[in-house]
Formats: C-alpha cells, structure tokens, sequence
C-alpha cells in the first residue's frame, strides 16, 4: 500500500491507486465522469492507470476522474484496502469521513443504492476502506469512490 503526503489526495485517488496496483494484469471496467473504458490494467504510476483497449489504442485515466470500478461479470476481485484514518483538514474531512464513516457503520452485507452522479450500485457492502466502499453487486464487485456518493439508501 502505497504512502501519500497530506493532499486532497488521500481520501480518495490515493487509496484507489492503491487498489489498481493489486489489480495489474486484470481486466477491468472503468466507470468515469466522461463514460465508461474496459481494459487490463498496464500500468499505475503517478495516479495515472493505463492499458490498452480494443483496436490496440492506448487508454490513460486520471485516476482522481474514477468513479468506480468492476470486475467483469463472474470475475471477483479481491483487494486489500487501506486503512480508514481521520483527516484532519480539508475535503476529506467534510466529504470523505462522513460517508466513509457511515458505510463503515453499516453490517458487512448490508443491501444498499448507491446513487452516484452518473449510476447506481446495487448490492450488499462487501468492505469499507479509507476512501473506498466495496459493494458485491449480483457476480461483481463494485469499488466506489467514496467521494463522489450522491446518496446511499438503506433498509
């Protein structure tokens, strides 16, 4: 797990490079604010995730414009996530903690929507990190950045 300095990347690009260097080699869908890419993962480097889509095109995400991430279809990915910590200043404090904190509280297997500005995942949270919610959505698992969460609803 990687280490970052105090930024407003700690709460959520960080962590989510940390779960894309687990998952080189792997083929993944990426979901975005601009759409959505599948390709095996190449390379992580500088918060940058690239590799290389259909037709030989190389694909570069910023990994800070990632909205969540799945497995294909009937290919879990299991990672390990990093710790939650509580920041102490900055974006983190008023938009990560708090819902962090939340999903946190929430029973592993919880049935849960979350509503994203662009989609939603549905399903049972699977694992909360600082940054990142894990939600096992039917043969997939979902990590959802914690700071683009609209809502969560739950029973």
């Amino acid at each position: 797990m990687g280490v970052f300095d105090k930024t407003i990347c700690d709460c959520c690009v960080g962590p989510m490079q940390c779960v894309l260097e687990q998952l080189m080699g792997k083929e993944i869908i990426f979901n975005t604010f601009g759409g959505s890419l599948c390709f095996p993962i190449m390379e992580v480097k500088n918060f940058i995730v690239s590799g290389e889509v259909f037709g030989g095109q190389k694909a570069t995400i910023p990994i800070c414009n990632i909205t969540t991430i799945r497995s294909l279809e009937d290919e879990q990915f299991t990672v390990n996530l990093k710790p939650i910590q509580k920041n102490i200043k900055g974006e983190c404090v008023c938009c990560e903690n708090p819902i962090t904190n939340f999903t946190n509280s929430l029973p592993r297997g919880e049935e849960v929507l979350i509503r994203l500005f662009d989609q939603t995942v549905e399903g049972t949270i699977g694992d909360v990190g600082q940054g990142l919610v894990i939600v096992e959505e039917e043969n997939q698992n979902v990590a959802v950045s914690s700071c683009v969460i609209s809502f969560i609803l739950t029973n």
